[in-house]
């Protein structure tokens, strides 16, 4: 792996550069019903890049944090297990793009943060067969965030909305994730 990163004042980027190869690589499957089992993927590597760019911007008692994290990952099998056809496949459940923009708003005591997520299909299959595959989806989420501090004891008090838009998707095939859903969050430092 390697990497650089630029800061400025209000700006900062980053990218990384990675490369992985592993042999016998365990890969964890559904074969029928709820029941998965391991496949040993001889040869696997594991290839891809990072870019984070983010901005902070401060006026007063006002402060703004934009963030976008884009990550491009190819993990290949280079075996000819379990077919030859397989060969130079992406790996089950991993996406080649994912996107990441966090959006954090300070006031004062208050803090607002809205967060949007992409991630792009996923086969299922080492066939990458488009039938069993895991389609794309979009999410965003919003939180609010308030800390309550009574001597040395902090607390700091969440209430989250997650998939704001409910959206139907999937992290594993026909297993649905939650619609719209709501967290409330308090968490005590001693």
């Amino acid at each position: 792996e390697i990497g650089f990163k630029l800061r400025y004042p209000k700006f900062n980027t980053q990218v990384n550069v990675y490369q992985t190869w592993a042999q016998d690589w365990i890969l964890w499957l559904p074969q029928s019903g709820n029941i998965w089992s391991p496949e040993n993927i001889q040869k696997v590597a594991i290839s891809g890049i990072e870019y984070v760019l983010g901005y902070q911007y401060s006026l007063n008692e006002t402060e703004l944090e934009s963030q976008v994290v884009l990550n491009f990952q190819r993990s290949i099998n280079k075996s000819a297990y379990p077919s030859q056809a397989t060969f130079g496949s992406q790996l089950p459940y991993v996406p080649y793009f994912t996107a990441i923009w966090s959006n954090k708003w300070h006031i004062k005591k208050w803090t607002i943060a809205l967060d949007q997520s992409y991630t792009s299909r996923r086969y299922t299959t080492l066939d990458q067969s488009e039938t069993y595959s895991v389609d794309p989806y979009f999410l965003l989420d919003m939180a609010i965030y308030h800390p309550l501090i009574l001597g040395k004891v902090t607390t700091q008090i969440s209430l989250k909305a997650k998939n704001i838009f409910n959206i139907y998707y999937e992290n594993i095939q026909n297993r649905a994730m939650p619609g719209i859903n709501f967290q409330l969050q308090i968490i005590t430092k001693l």
